[in-house]
């Protein structure tokens, strides 16, 4: 699949190339992102920026302005950036409160750099005025006059005046007179769309994740490492760190942190049902939830059985024995790139396995077959009372933690 992200150069009066900014694209003709939500837009253009193109090769390592919702900020997206790549700009019809300043303070503290976009001289961005790093003004049919009221008043203030939408010499000219010392337009430069290849996300982009999942005790660290890699899941983590409101305790800074607030059982969950979304698509939706409630209502039945030790396998087993249909795939080719045991590999096969009787006594629960589910129950130390109400569980966990889930 082509990925596309458009670059617009930003210069000083001398026509030094100072920076880029970088522009969401869905396609190589496009010109804008027409009415596609803006803080989609941006988590898309970041990720593409960093895990297709590369950042650097993009910039060459100059900066690049990225248009930022108050939602993006509030959900602390910007951190999957580092603070010498980026410059922040907060966009035009932002709401700003005291707790949108403070978390631009925040940012300004950790080394970000803030622009505020599309400036008017409105009196609602006062609050941020003193935490901007750069004023850009769009000049593209303002009056002379209001551009060089903009530049007095925001001269004092020792901010750096950038125009935008500088479409003819005199612009440019009029503005440099009047201290502008940053400029980004058609005069200059058009934006540019690049585009690239995206590798479709296969399974074996997760395969050291799932290997240390497999583990009865995993080791934080190298799942951090391993979520760290991987932006969109790092940025699905945040939104969901997030929605479940454990920022109303204590603020979560980091990967690390917001794995162990969650804790491995929920942490191993939550990575291999990104990884069933990420392969699947929207039509697939309700195949993801069915493998989730198998994967889960395994990992229970496990610990009624004398293999309750590998509960962490018997979840993932149980979760892709359906990969196959959620992925599109052939399951010996999906499986191939995955680092799990032989005995787990064959059970999800329909091989003989002597961990497969699990799996086979949730499918065969989910069909209402009773004659087989009486032919496993002997390997199972759980009444039928209880087996209904560990699955209604497991259904009804499954409903909420979709509910929280971030759309594609």
């Amino acid at each position: 699949m082509d990925v596309f992200i458009a670059r617009q150069p930003i210069f000083d009066n001398f026509r030094n190339l100072i920076a880029y900014e970088l522009l969401y694209r869905d396609s190589e003709g496009a010109s804008s992102f027409g009415n596609i939500d803006g803080s989609y837009a941006t988590s898309v253009l970041v990720s593409d920026a960093i895990t297709v193109f590369g950042l650097d090769n993009l910039t060459n390592g100059r900066p690049a302005f990225v248009n930022f919702t108050k939602k993006l900020i509030m959900d602390d997206f910007a951190y999957l950036c580092n603070a010498d790549e980026i410059i922040i700009e907060i966009v035009e019809d932002t709401l700003v409160d005291d707790i949108f300043v403070e978390k631009i303070k925040e940012l300004k503290n950790a080394g970000y750099r803030i622009a505020i976009d599309d400036y008017i001289g409105d009196e609602s961005f006062d609050k941020l005025l003193e935490h901007a790093d750069i004023i850009k003004v769009d000049i593209f049919g303002m009056p002379l006059k209001k551009r060089a009221e903009i530049a007095k008043r925001i001269e004092g203030l020792g901010k750096t005046l950038l125009a935008e939408k500088v479409e003819t010499f005199e612009d440019f000219d009029h503005a440099v007179k009047h201290n502008y010392s940053l400029f980004q337009g058609y005069y200059l430069q058009r934006p540019k769309t690049m585009s690239k290849k995206s590798i479709n996300i296969n399974p074996g982009s997760y395969a050291e994740l799932i290997r240390e999942l497999s583990k009865a005790d995993p080791d934080f660290n190298v799942l951090t490492e391993g979520v760290r890699r991987n932006v969109g899941l790092t940025y699905k983590l945040l939104q969901h760190i997030n929605t479940l409101r454990y920022f109303r305790y204590f603020r979560v800074k980091s990967i690390r942190m917001a794995l162990v607030t969650l804790g491995l059982d929920e942490v191993r969950r939550w990575i291999l049902l990104m990884m069933a979304k990420d392969m699947g698509n929207k039509n697939n939706e309700e195949i993801i939830k069915m493998a989730f409630v198998r994967g889960l209502f395994s990992e229970k039945l496990s610990f009624k059985t004398r293999h309750k030790h590998r509960s962490s396998e018997v979840f993932i087993m149980g979760m892709f024995s359906l990969m196959d249909i959620i992925a599109e795939a052939d399951l010996r080719g999906v499986l191939r790139d995955l680092p799990l045991e032989k005995d787990v590999t064959d059970a999800i096969l329909g091989k003989e396995s002597d961990i497969g009787y699990i799996l086979e006594f949730a499918r065969a629960f989910e069909m209402g077959d009773w004659d087989r589910l009486d032919e496993l129950r002997g390997n199972f130390h759980i009444s039928e009372e209880e087996l209904g109400k560990l699955y209604i569980d497991c259904m009804m966990y499954a409903d909420t933690l979709f509910e929280l889930l971030p759309q594609k």
